[in-house]
């Protein structure tokens, strides 16, 4: 939700030298993706039905590819279901991407969401029109800010108020999908990532949940994943997975 496009670089040259074309992008809003003055707001829906799904269509049309995957870190696995175009993907690697709603979170993890959701965040998006660099990471439109908090308090998350907003769209995926969550990961609880697996409800999905010990680290949390410390270790293991299901 508030990470550039260059932090995943590594990632994507480590993609790239075992064969794959890589395409990373950032979202509208954020990055180098930010609006100039006085353009219209942006809506965290965009995100998906805009952005991801225009980057599917340049890699089916402009790079006219055989196969497409797609790697979805924490947001970006849920905005998927958001694109219309998403019945063309061949496989999707969710790396700590977890339904947001605050109460698939438990103990101390739920409070800390109910006040960033209910009364931080909020207040912020009204105040300042945008989260600054210093709370998240990069600076995010505050409508984004206010259409993420919305979505958390709802517990139907991006699907909407009734559930069945968005539903179609995530049961329209049926690409195998490989689902990554971390044991010390603050952000993904395994509920919150169980529940969006769910709602792919069309796909054939394989769920691991790791601790650090697993691949010889010693954290891996939210980000972990696509730092560079993982080559040997995740990195390899996601290549291999999509390698295998791309014809």
């Amino acid at each position: 939700m508030a990470i550039e496009r260059r932090f995943y670089a590594p990632f994507a040259a480590f993609l790239a030298g075992r064969g794959f074309d890589v395409l990373t992008y950032d979202y509208r809003g954020i990055g180098d993706s930010r609006a100039p003055q006085g353009h219209e707001p942006e809506r965290m829906a965009e995100w998906g039905t805009q952005d991801l799904a225009g980057m599917i269509d340049y890699a089916r049309h402009e790079m006219q590819s055989r196969s497409i995957a797609v790697v979805g870190h924490s947001c970006g696995g849920q905005i998927l279901g958001l694109a219309e175009n998403n019945a063309h993907i061949h496989a999707a690697l969710l790396v700590a991407a977890q339904g947001g709603y605050w109460k698939l979170w438990s103990g101390i993890g739920r409070a800390r969401m109910a006040f960033y959701v209910f009364l931080l965040l909020p207040s912020i998006a009204v105040l300042l029109g945008r989260a600054p660099r210093a709370l998240l990471g990069t600076e995010v439109p505050g409508t984004v800010l206010s259409d993420w908090c919305r979505w958390c308090r709802t517990e139907n998350y991006l699907l909407g108020k009734d559930g069945e907003v968005h539903r179609p769209g995530f049961e329209r995926v049926r690409a195998p999908i490989l689902s990554l969550s971390f044991s010390d990961d603050p952000f993904a609880p395994p509920a919150a990532v169980d529940w969006l697996v769910q709602q792919y409800s069309s796909a054939t999905a394989t769920r691991r949940h790791l601790a650090p010990g697993d691949v010889g680290a010693q954290h891996i949390d939210h980000v972990g994943f696509f730092r560079p410390a993982a080559e040997n270790t995740l990195w390899r293991y996601a290549a291999t997975w999509l390698s295998a299901q791309l014809p």
